[in-house]
């Protein structure tokens, strides 16, 4: 894969979102019998040498689909690579397809707001199917961990409050501040936290409707303990309608 350089037009992160497949499941060359009926495909998604995987696929309607939301922190490749799997009653792992995503067009020119793109899967050279994604590629860079989510859709006026969960992954007693990067448009009503090993406290936050049709927001968590580095970015986009 050759390397991109991604500061040309001004994208520093990507947010990718599997939605549907279309797959057509050839299995007749498969050393082992595969039980099409408890079959659970996920993704590996990767980009340069960054990979993650997606939970478990669920039904969306009559098809196959994701909600996961992925994040790529640092751009390293021209393309995102795809595979689609499933461990066959958790025992193998089985390549359904495999395919890519072409973003070099839109590296150098950043579309606004969320796009929809789908990749052509294949399997030992023959197309099976594809599958559908949506991309949003970000100008802001981000050091650190990312946690997306779905817009959240405003009406003109509007004020609206969410709770986020946040859980402690670490084996110590955490004291968190959590500090909006739109404090105009997103109020965090409980700043500082205290979360317990291997605990889950609440981000309560007041949400306002932007002027503009569409904004992206973030919040930061710093950890105390850390010398205030920032543990996690919370990220979403808010829509007025």
């Amino acid at each position: 894969m050759s390397q991109s350089s991604p500061q040309k037009g001004g994208i520093s992160s990507i947010i990718v979102k599997p939605r549907i497949a279309k797959l057509s499941l050839d299995l007749s060359n498969e050393p082992k019998k595969v039980n099409k009926n408890h079959m659970q495909p996920f993704l590996i998604l990767a980009n340069g040498e960054h990979a993650y995987q997606t939970n478990f696929a669920g039904k969306i309607g009559s098809d196959i689909g994701w909600t996961d939301l992925i994040t790529f922190i640092a751009i390293q490749s021209e393309q995102i690579f795809i595979r689609c799997a499933d461990y066959n009653d958790g025992k193998e792992e089985i390549v359904l397809g495999e395919g890519a995503l072409e973003i070099v067009d839109y590296l150098q020119n950043p579309p606004k707001g969320p796009i929809a793109i789908s990749s052509p899967m294949f399997k030992e050279g023959k197309k099976v199917g594809e599958i559908h994604f949506e991309l949003e590629f970000l100008g802001e860079a981000f050091g650190n961990l990312v946690r997306s989510y779905d817009p959240i859709r405003l009406k003109k006026g509007q004020v609206i409050h969410r709770k986020l969960k946040y859980l402690n992954q670490d084996e110590t007693e955490k004291n968190l501040v959590v500090i909006s990067s739109n404090p105009e448009l997103v109020t965090i009503k409980n700043p500082k936290i205290k979360i317990p090993p291997y605990g889950q406290e609440e981000i309560k936050i007041k949400i306002i409707c932007p002027n503009e049709k569409e904004r992206g927001v973030r919040v930061d968590v710093e950890v105390v303990e850390w010398e205030n580095m920032v543990e996690e970015s919370l990220y979403f986009r808010l829509r007025s309608e």
